[in-house]
């Protein structure tokens, strides 16, 4: 064999398995989301039907940590689906219609 052939037919090699991870890591991402998404929208059917909700609701809900369930909650705020209410370190969240 040629070794200038043994390198291209390696470096073909190596792009596909390039490509494959990105597809793999791509398909990773994109089920994460989808699966933050799920959990965001249940934390939002909770809040409508107990219209108020604290972070330990949320930790027992969803069986995450503390700082998990605050970064949902931060976000949901930001996104306007919720409020705060009281104090930062009594803090409860409503449901905004």
């Amino acid at each position: 064999m040629c070794p200038r052939y043994t390198v291209q037919t390696q470096s073909l090699a190596q792009q596909d398995q390039v490509g494959f991870m990105k597809s793999l890591l791509i398909k990773a991402q994109a089920k994460i989301q989808f699966n933050k998404q799920k959990k965001l929208e249940k934390i939002i059917q909770f809040a409508q039907k107990k219209k108020t909700i604290t972070n330990d609701d949320v930790q027992q809900l969803l069986r995450v940590s503390d700082a998990t369930a605050t970064r949902y909650l931060v976000k949901l705020v930001q996104q306007g689906r919720i409020s705060r209410v009281g104090s930062p370190r009594d803090a409860k969240y409503q449901f905004v219609r």
